[in-house]
C-alpha cells in the first residue's frame, strides 16, 4: 500500500489522510473478511452489525472521517 507522500509529488498535492482512508475503507473490509473468513468476524472485530459492514462495502453509507480512521487501524491489525 502506498503512502500519500510517496504517491504525490509534493505534500501540498496530497489529500488528507482521512480522504485516503475513506476511499480505501471498503476494500479493507473485503480484505479483512477474506483474512478472517467471514463478514461476521469483521463485524465482531469492529463492534458493528454485519448488515452495517455490508452497507459500508456497498458504499451506501460510510462512518464519519474520524471513525473511519479508527476502524481502519483496527482492520490493519489483522491484515
Amino acid at each position: 500500500m502506498l503512502s500519500a507522500e510517496s504517491f504525490f509529488a509534493t505534500a501540498a498535492e496530497a489529500p488528507s489522510t482521512v480522504v485516503l482512508a475513506m476511499n480505501e475503507f471498503p476494500f479493507l473490509l473485503v480484505r479483512a473478511s477474506r483474512e478472517l473468513g467471514t463478514m461476521l468476524a469483521v463485524a465482531s472485530l469492529l463492534g458493528e452489525e454485519p448488515r452495517q459492514i455490508y452497507r459500508w462495502i456497498a458504499g451506501v453509507d460510510l462512518p464519519d472521517g474520524v471513525r473511519v480512521g479508527h476502524l481502519t487501524e483496527r482492520l490493519l491489525t489483522v491484515l
